[in-house]
């Protein structure tokens, strides 16, 4: 589905920018305004109205010994966080 973009030369035999990278800060999509028009879209039931959108994502690794530390030390301030905002919420509950 994401192929790499073909660069096609110029007739002076300078490579130009692929056609279908319009912009290179986006990241390469397949966007499907109305599936329901689309032929290649297969519904197994009933269509569903709407656009569909995919892109490619590609990672290195998530099961490193430093990414998981950094997720426990996310948790930790995710979890700290969440303490701090019930205790306000009591408080206020306390003050109304």
């Amino acid at each position: 589905m994401f192929k790499d973009a073909e660069v096609k030369e110029d007739d002076g035999g300078e490579e130009a920018k692929p056609e279908d990278q319009a912009d290179p800060t986006l990241p390469r999509h397949v966007l499907v305004p109305e599936v329901v028009r689309e032929p290649r879209i297969h519904f197994y039931q009933v269509p569903r109205l709407g656009s569909y959108l995919a892109i490619k994502l590609e990672y290195q690794s998530c099961l490193s010994v430093d990414s998981y530390d950094a997720g426990i030390k996310d948790f930790n301030v995710v979890k700290q966080k969440t303490t701090e905002q019930e205790e306000e919420r009591k408080v206020w509950e306390l003050e109304q």
